[in-house]
């Protein structure tokens, strides 16, 4: 039997983070590039990975299946600040190439022996 998939809510375009104004200028996978500003001031780009979070209840509080940006923890492994606009959406290519490429495919079925 399929496990049933879990259809988690993405990521806000738009949030308010550490004083900070973010805007996702661009996705890739589970990769996304975030415009941090401030005062309407670009300060630089942050490219994160995008966390899933199961469906929960907090503080008497229901929470759905959503994926979430990575905490201060995350910075150097799940996210990264980047000065360079270009730079920072290279890198999200990048990953999420990266990522795709060790996704196996529905298709595809390892459990034959290769060469034979």
């Amino acid at each position: 039997m399929k496990p049933a998939t879990i259809n988690y809510q993405p990521l806000p375009t738009n949030l308010r983070k550490g004083g900070f104004d973010l805007q996702q200028l661009a996705r890739a996978g589970d990769w996304a590039v975030y415009q941090q500003s401030i005062g309407g001031r670009v300060c630089c780009y942050e490219l994160v990975f995008a966390k899933k979070s199961p469906a929960c209840t907090l503080g008497g509080r229901d929470y759905p299946a959503r994926e979430v940006y990575p905490g201060n923890e995350n910075w150097g492994s799940l996210a990264w600040s980047v000065v360079d606009r270009d730079e920072a959406l290279r890198r999200m290519e990048k990953l999420a190439g990266a990522q795709a490429a060790a996704t196996p495919s529905p298709s595809r079925d390892d459990s034959k022996p290769k060469g034979g």
